[in-house]
């Protein structure tokens, strides 16, 4: 303690020193550091270990067909309802030429300059059309979402008139995405700041006091945004996500412990000191508790290094960087600004009226805390109940990985799956592409004969709209109208180089007029070069020995329904591929779907092990602050309630009520961390209080109850503004920011006005001096050691609900 003593003597020494030592590097880190949009990491894909089964396919692909440009293009989708004109076709044809002049894209490849690609690219109904383009950069890079933007421009500024354009696929799911990013980290910035100005203002009823938290964090934001775009700009992985979520965990969590300093030091006025040795005894008390409480959020987000999944990782430390040097601006430039005020901190209140005013008793809490204290079995129970009925929601629980729902309806991408419903299948602007490793060349009719039985069973699978592959390049067997668009010289192109004596040529080409169409053969191919040409580097690979077949679902492949029917192929393919020439081939899947199917489970692995390292190191915490071993269990009980009942009711408004298709894959995690942390918070500062109630001589009964009033009104204060930031990304454009938003808001409110004011005072009043066992109080009664058994027993089932809740949400 004389450590912190003396660094609290230092500050209000040199609190002039201090300001300007906090200011001078918020604008040095403002002015050098890269903006977090530039260098922070987008892509979902991208997180996965190097091991996954999606990335090992996705190495595959592109080793084996280094040249197809479908792989993670971006699709430019035409429609026109009554069917396009020959203006619409010409325009298409000469997309090229127009999109030469965007330095960021490679190639453009359309339906009339690609015959591999013709018949994948246009409707059968002639009212819709596919471009496909390659860009320099991948897909959610900065540079392509520029580009993506640029090639929107133009088809504005050049397309015919009525004729619908979009831009889709993943580099125009990314561009959008990253609008919805600014756009929620500009909504979610300004409401904050005008949600905590307002709150601190009613709570203080003054300007000042209200700006001295808002300063304070307002330069921690700015240190910690330019600290950790230097990191990830010297190659440390960064989520994109990540500057959204330290505007409302620093504001949030750094409002908090302002208020916490502000509020006790309002209340130590009361005692008449003078303003010096008052700052200096309120930061000597409130230190401790402020490091201990935000040590909970360090513990909660440094639990993430432990997840697989990139995206965990690359939140965790950076929002515990966040958090720490909060902390720091907390205890050491608050108090300095504090201490320059000196008087006037309240203005315009005078020095006498905030002591007044400090001194003035809330009847509110004295009403609850006398219910606590009369009936504890009451209201112990009138609060588990809501929340244990609330539990009920994760019974309709379902996680969602879809990209495309997660963007506004107006947006871009998001319109371009839309508008092809009815003319192609939506699957098409992401296929699944599933390799067959040969080892050989499969180039003889028992390879093409067990292609032909894999891309039939493909075909049929549930979900699946379409198979192509190197025995039906067109979805089935080739017909006279589909040699036409494969073939620019159509029939009479194939004819010419094939020699009609062959028995086998002249047994194919006359299945072009039966309605089973041209089955596709080694030796056709052998024999008619242009086709040749045209499918094998599309459809076998390098070597002829990767063949492939693209698989399109007939709905969104993003939607939690099309993730089912993805994980069955696999199984399809394999029994498929039995007791043919090709069994024991290995099957690899790629393709965007893949990528999530894998992101399920590592995340599903992730949160179990995140949870349980989390749950261990909150503990740890607790029972090193309050010194003892059985609060810290029963703390821990209501937090993961307060969290069951959060998601619970996410469930009923987003699923149930709204209809949305699932909850966002990563937002429990990030629930469970954010609400445990910030539960923890809110148990330190009133257990800290009981436990300083209960050293006086209070019973616990009586120490719960005086904890509960002395806190109340600040945790209150806190918990609104904590709720008030993160309410601000409800009126965020993206879904999966929409449903965090809504979560912590109702999560923060539940911790602040069931679980602090009625759950954690009642089972304190009941498990009396035991709940500080060993420091303080024994179990030395028979109703004792039953209450301390009681007490044991509901941390363990604490720590039973973490793992029924990570199995029931994953």
């Amino acid at each position: 303690m004389s450590a912190l003593v003396a660094v609290i003597d230092w500050v209000q020494r040199r609190a002039g020193l201090v300001i300007a030592v906090w200011i001078g590097i918020a604008v040095a880190l403002t002015l050098v550091a890269p903006a977090l949009s530039e260098v922070g990491v987008q892509d979902d894909a991208s997180f996965l270990p190097d091991s996954s089964p999606s990335v090992a396919a996705d190495d595959t692909l592109r080793g084996a067909y280094p040249d197809d440009p479908s792989r993670d293009a971006a699709y430019l989708v035409f429609v026109r309802d009554d069917g396009l004109e020959p203006e619409d076709r010409t325009f298409i044809a000469g997309l090229p030429e127009l999109l030469a002049q965007v330095s960021g894209v490679e190639t453009v490849e359309t339906a009339d300059a690609s015959p591999a690609l013709g018949a994948f690219l246009r409707s059968p109904d002639g009212a819709a059309e596919l471009a496909v383009v390659d860009f320099s950069t991948a897909p959610f890079a900065t540079q392509t979402t520029d580009d993506a933007n640029e090639v929107r421009a133009l088809l504005d500024e050049h397309a015919p008139e009525g004729l619908e354009h979009h831009l889709t696929g993943l580099p125009g799911l990314a561009a959008d995405q990253a609008e919805g990013l600014t756009r929620s980290f500009e909504t979610t910035a300004i409401a904050s700041i005008l949600l905590v100005l307002i709150i601190l203002v009613i709570v203080y009823r003054s300007i000042v006091a209200a700006l001295v938290p808002l300063v304070t964090i307002a330069v921690a934001f700015l240190v910690a945004r330019g600290a950790i775009a230097l990191l990830a700009d010297a190659g440390f992985e960064v989520s994109s996500l990540i500057e959204t979520f330290m505007v409302v965990m620093i504001f949030g969590a750094g409002t908090d412990y302002c208020l916490f300093i502000v509020s006790r030091y309002q209340e130590e006025l009361t005692k008449g000191d003078p303003v010096q040795a008052t700052l200096r005894r309120t930061m000597t008390v409130i230190a401790g508790v402020i490091a201990a409480s935000a040590a909970t959020v360090i513990v909660a987000f440094s639990s993430l290094l432990t997840a697989q999944f990139g995206l965990y990782r690359s939140m965790g430390p950076g929002l515990a960087i966040a958090i720490a040097l909060t902390l720091l601006a907390g205890l050491t430039l608050t108090p300095a600004i504090l201490q320059v005020l000196r008087s006037h901190a309240f203005w315009p209140r005078s020095l006498e009226r905030t002591r007044e005013h400090a001194e003035h008793d809330h009847p509110r809490w004295r009403r609850i805390g006398a219910v606590v204290e009369h009936h504890p079995k009451a209201a112990l129970i009138g609060a588990l109940v809501p929340l244990l009925l609330a539990s009920a929601g994760l019974l309709d629980f379902r996680q969602s990985f879809d990209l495309v729902n997660d963007l506004p309806p107006s947006a871009d991408a998001r319109e371009g799956f839309s508008s092809l419903e009815g003319h192609l299948p939506t699957g098409r602007l992401s296929p699944v592409f599933l390799i067959v490793d040969a080892d050989h060349d499969v180039r003889t009719t028992e390879d093409f004969d067990a292609m032909r039985g894999l891309t039939d069973a493909l075909a049929d699978a549930p979900g699946v709209a379409e198979a192509r592959s190197i025995t039906q390049p067109a979805g089935g067997p080739l017909t006279t109208d589909q040699l036409d668009e494969l073939l620019p010289g159509g029939q009479e192109e194939l004819l010419a180089g094939l020699d009609p004596a062959d028995p086998a040529i002249a047994d194919a080409v006359g299945q072009l007029d039966t309605p089973e169409g041209l089955q596709v053969t080694p030796e056709l191919l052998d024999a008619a070069g242009p086709v040749a040409d045209i499918l094998e580097p599309f459809l076998l690979g390098t070597d002829q020995r990767w063949p492939r077949v693209v698989v399109s679902f007939d709905r969104n492949p993003y939607a939690p329904d099309a993730l089912a029917d993805f994980r069955r192929l696999d199984d399809i393919a394999t029994n498929s591929l039995e007791d043919t020439s090709l069994a024991g081939s290995e099957i690899e899947v790629a393709g965007p779907t893949s990528f999530y199917a894998d992101i399920q489970e590592v995340g599903t692995r992730d949160f179990r092990v995140m949870s349980a390292v989390l749950v261990l190191g909150i503990f740890i915490v607790l029972a090193l602050l309050l010194r003892s071993l059985v609060a810290p269990f029963y703390l821990l009980a209501t937090v993961v309630l307060s969290y069951t009942a959060t998601l619970g009711l996410t469930v009923l408004v987003f699923r149930t009520i709204l209809g949305q298709d699932g909850i966002t894959f990563w937002m429990p995690p990030f629930l469970f961390v954010i609400l445990v942390a910030l539960g923890a918070d809110y148990n330190i500062f009133v257990m800290s209080r009981i436990r300083e109630e209960a050293a006086a001589g209070a019973t616990a009964a009586q120490a719960a109850v005086r904890g509960l009033v002395a806190t109340g009104r600040v945790i209150t204060s806190a918990g609104l503004v904590l709720a008030g930031t993160f309410a601000a990304l409800i009126a965020a454009p993206l879904p999966s920011l929409q449903q965090i938003g809504f979560a912590v808001t109702i999560g923060v409110l539940i911790d602040t006005f069931v679980v602090r004011t009625f759950l954690v005072p009642a089972i304190t009043a009941l498990v009396g001096d035991i709940a500080f066992w060993p420091a303080h109080g024994r179990a030395d009664t028979r109703r004792g050691l039953a209450i301390q058994t009681g007490v044991v027993t509901l941390g363990i089932v604490a720590l039973l609900g973490v793992v029924s809740a990570v199995l029931v949400t994953a």
